[in-house]
């Protein structure tokens, strides 16, 4: 799975998690997000490598809809827009002139993916969640040992998510800095669709 779609997954699972009694830190984090129904704004992210030295920066736009719609779009040099109905997660490189298309299954699900818009049994099912700095940030450890990242940091600023840190298996950190966020704004259907130019080469993965 690409670095891209880690992020990806990240914030479909956060996006919808909902009331949970059993773990009052996902209950915690179910209400800074409860009133959240779509979200659109900038990011910033920085990838370092084990030696904490910076190996890819890059900032774009997001978007986000509940249940499972989102678009995500990178700025060049490293230009991607990936965007998911829910049902699909379509990847498309404007370099390659290429569009990988690939179901939202199980591979997808297991993978921080589902963090903003699956629902918050899969989060306590999948993922320890510790709150920290006084109910302001979150550390969400897999459960299982074959997860792709090891660690995943989120934090808050006056209610509203700032920052998202994943530890991933590789000894690499990715950092997001969110700005410029709108909260709750109205969508038109196709802005969750994507329709590739002319002479792109389609890829289509196996469920």
């Amino acid at each position: 799975m690409s670095l891209h779609s880690i992020i990806l997954s990240v914030f479909l699972l956060m996006f919808s998690v909902k009331n949970f009694a059993e773990s009052p830190a996902i209950s915690q984090l179910s209400d800074l997000l409860s009133g959240v129904d779509s979200m659109e704004g900038s990011f910033k992210q920085t990838i370092t490598d084990e030696e904490n030295v910076i190996v890819e920066e890059n900032n774009g736009q997001f978007w986000l809809k509940r249940p499972g719609n989102f678009r995500w779009e990178v700025s060049p040099p490293f230009a991607k827009t990936i965007v998911s109905d829910g049902k699909t997660l379509s990847t498309y490189d404007p370099d390659l002139e290429q569009l990988t298309i690939e179901a939202v299954n199980a591979n997808v699900m297991e993978s921080p993916m589902i963090l903003l818009s699956g629902d918050v049994d899969a989060i306590h099912q999948r993922y320890t969640v510790i709150a920290k700095e006084g109910k302001h940030a979150f550390e969400l450890t897999p459960k299982r040992s074959d997860a792709i990242f090891t660690r995943l940091n989120v934090r808050f600023v006056d209610g509203v998510l700032a920052e998202m840190t994943i530890f991933n298996t590789l000894g690499e950190t990715q950092t997001y800095i969110f700005s410029e966020l709108i909260i709750n704004p109205e969508f038109k259907l196709n802005q969750f669709q994507f329709i590739p130019p002319e002479n792109t080469d389609i890829l289509h993965l196996a469920e």
